[in-house]
């Protein structure tokens, strides 16, 4: 459990595991369009240490950024 609890994990169809930064790049490929992209550039060695900086602090300040609020999520928190 300590694993998941402490990064974003992809597996893959042959069962291959990425977790953090890399497991981002996998779920961003696999939605396609710009997103792909996105996750191309993540996953390219060169950048892979900048982008697990950047994952290293989001992950660490999560709970201080601005969360969007989607109209479901306020139907589903309002007393019935």
């Amino acid at each position: 459990m300590g694993d998941v609890a402490s990064a974003a994990w992809w597996i893959d169809e042959r069962d291959r595991k990425w977790g953090g930064h890399l497991a981002v790049a996998r779920a961003l490929i696999a939605a396609g369009g710009w997103r792909r992209r996105l996750g191309q550039t993540i996953a390219v060695a060169p950048l892979r240490p900048v982008a697990a900086v950047i994952y290293g602090l989001v992950a660490r300040y999560r709970r201080h950024l601005p969360v969007p609020r989607l109209p479901a999520a306020r139907e589903a928190r309002r007393p019935k």
